[in-house]
């Protein structure tokens, strides 16, 4: 067993377990399989090769499917839940440890601030040498190897490696081509994919789930490489940290997971799934505290703690937020950590796509975007707004005039919804002066500039 002081933050004195952050690790990437269904799953195949439904011989594969079948064999949903809740404070495990509330918020903040300086300055200087650049990533991997170190060990440790082996089983029996040739699939994804459709009663986003627990995965080999290089006579790469890109790359694969949505309204609504925040508002990631205040919201009125639904979404639908800047300044990632800083999902539309695509129907398109955001008391994200603040263009074809009907009826829809509103544009200079129509005035506009970076 490897451990290591880092050095990210000389006031934090802390041990990081880099074998700790590994069961973490493998606990992480099990629940990111449940999330997709993967072991209900597997259960619902056995039980249909029990029940004769599936042609399967007397080979390996029929042996292994008689054995997930039997109870006592493998790690039952309770007690994976039990450590999903204990280890990573995932919302519904009962009988484990004390839940770790602080993952959740630490993760986001990690990430939050990987991705930040990755697209300022790139790979080098990510934790080192120490600079103003990289104070946050300092901090916040300093506060997440820690939360994690501290919550892998013991019997966390045992549980992590059973999980492993059970994983490590289901991925060779859904893999086995006998059993994805039973589906018609071309890999265990698929598999997955078909069996919730078909007989779980219902689709999951099993590419989102796969691209998360892959690039999450990334994330906890890197906070544990770090343990293992930061003791005496380590070797270290030239920044001081083990594989930056590698981590910047999985850090940015994860945030765009999270906005893979439904296929029925892909690409123009992409809805995004929040995290369910267990932690307090002294926890908050820096960046949501900075974002709620910016829209004038306290973090106890924001709902910041784990309120969800339409309760967490009251305070933000008296406030249409407006981030403004250019491409490449953090404006999506600013409404991905208002939406978990809210414990809300998010709906994302790129209204540019919208009306360029659907012309002669976008008001139907939109209508199904608002009136699925409502249902669902989603932040309505309305990205590429552009259009919504220039002025109308001259009707030369009838391309412009679909057009002007669409960003006239579009105006009129945001006048009416209901629900919480983000709206983002890439417009510079005054936009208030776009807030002339008389229904928007019944709403807080606040406008949350987003500079280019420095140097």
């Amino acid at each position: 067993m490897k451990t290591g002081r880092p050095a990210l933050e000389s006031e934090m004195d802390v041990e990081i377990v880099a074998d700790n952050v590994r069961a973490v690790e493998a606990i992480y990437f099990a629940y990111m399989l449940e999330q997709m269904g993967a072991f209900r799953v597997l259960e619902r195949i056995a039980e249909l090769f029990r029940q004769g439904l599936l042609p399967f011989g007397q080979g390996r594969l029929a042996e292994a499917l008689f054995h997930v079948a039997r109870p006592g064999e493998r790690m039952p949903a309770r007690d994976r839940a039990a450590f999903y809740t204990q280890v990573l404070g995932v919302v519904g495990g009962q009988g484990g440890g004390e839940p770790n509330r602080e993952f959740l918020s630490l993760w986001l903040r990690f990430l939050v601030a990987v991705s930040m300086v990755g697209r300022q300055h790139g790979t080098a200087g990510l934790v080192a040498p120490v600079a103003q650049a990289n104070v946050n990533v300092r901090a916040a991997a300093s506060a997440l190897a820690a939360n994690v170190s501290a919550h892998g060990g013991g019997v966390v440790q045992f549980a992590a490696h059973e999980l492993a082996l059970q994983v490590q089983q289901l991925i060779e029996l859904l893999n086995d081509r006998e059993l994805r040739a039973a589906f018609g699939a071309h890999d265990m994804w698929q598999v997955i994919e078909q069996v919730n459709q078909n007989h779980l009663g219902g689709a999951r986003n099993v590419a989102r789930y796969r691209a998360q627990a892959e690039a999450g995965r990334q994330v906890f080999h890197w906070l544990a490489a770090l343990a293992d290089n930061i003791g005496p006579g380590a070797q270290v790469g030239s920044d001081g940290s083990p594989d930056a890109a590698e981590l910047i790359q999985a850090v940015e694969q994860w945030l765009a997971a999270s906005g893979m949505g439904d296929p029925s309204l892909e690409p123009a609504a992409q809805p995004l799934k929040a995290l369910a925040m267990t932690c307090g508002p002294s926890v908050l990631p820096v960046v949501a505290r900075d974002l709620l205040a910016a829209l004038g919201l306290s973090v106890a009125s924001g709902g910041a703690g784990p309120a969800s639904g339409s309760n967490a979404s009251k305070p933000l639908c008296d406030v249409v937020a407006l981030l403004q800047g250019a491409r490449g300044t953090g404006k999506t990632l600013a409404a991905h950590v208002l939406a978990h800083a809210l414990a809300l999902d998010v709906l994302r539309v790129d209204l540019a796509q919208v009306v360029s695509k659907y012309l002669g129907e976008t008001e139907q398109h939109l209508d199904a975007i608002f009136e699925r955001a409502e249902q669902a008391g989603a932040i309505l994200f309305l990205d590429e707004a552009d259009l919504l603040f220039g002025k109308r263009s001259d009707v030369k074809d009838a391309h412009d005039r679909y057009a002007n009907a669409a960003v006239n009826y579009l105006l009129q829809r945001i006048a009416r919804y209901e629900g919480p509103l983000v709206l983002a544009t890439n417009l510079s200079g005054d936009v208030d002066a776009a807030f002339t129509p008389e229904e928007w005035r019944r709403r807080v506009w606040r406008v949350v500039p987003f500079p280019r970076p420095r140097g």
